[in-house]
């Protein structure tokens, strides 16, 4: 029987530390990013991050940063659904947060790691 293989998530500031050679950590984070792809694990993102991430690539590089999350990036992820229900937690969440520093993505980002059971995150690495 063939081991699970390791979900591990990756954030809107993950997909931009990829791609952005000039991002703190690049070079780092790219590593990682290989690492994790070399070892079969399952590198899971919400439509929610590729939307922000390509927000916060098309603002640094234009077209050509959101051309690159789509071409490079994104057909390696396995980019999951946010629900009706991971937004109206998420949302419960953000307004019950002490926590203004936090975003809905982020929230709704942690609702889908909860919801998956995933554990790891590429920005841990």
């Amino acid at each position: 029987m063939a081991l699970p293989r390791q979900l591990t998530f990756v954030d809107a500031a993950g997909i931009v530390a990829v791609l952005d050679r000039t991002s703190p950590g690049h070079q780092v984070v790219a590593g990682v990013w290989r690492l994790e792809l070399e070892a079969g694990s399952v590198l899971v993102s919400t439509d929610y991050t590729i939307v922000q991430a390509a927000l916060l690539l098309q603002e640094r590089h234009g077209l050509a940063g959101v051309e690159h999350l789509f071409r490079e990036v994104v057909p390696a992820l396995r980019v999951e659904r946010c629900t009706q229900a991971d937004v109206d937690v998420a949302v419960a969440a953000l307004l019950s947060s002490a926590d203004a520093g936090r975003d809905l993505v982020h929230h709704v980002e942690q609702r889908v790691r909860q919801r998956l059971r995933v554990l790891a995150s590429l920005l841990d690495g």
